[in-house]
């Protein structure tokens, strides 16, 4: 079985927080979540498409 991280930004310039993701004082940018999940959904759909169905 194949793995893969993906590590979608949530911080940058202009990031509501310039803390590290385990500080209490963190601030996540939740307007780009969805990146996150579009890209986890992508490759779900992409593996599906491709998977061997004649076993």
């Amino acid at each position: 079985m194949y793995g893969a991280y993906c590590f979608p930004g949530c911080g940058g310039e202009g990031a509501p927080s310039p803390y590290a993701h385990h500080s209490p004082k963190f601030r996540i940018d939740e307007s780009v979540l969805w990146k996150g999940s579009a890209q986890h959904a992508a490759t779900a759909w992409r593996y599906l498409d491709n998977v061997d169905r004649s076993r």
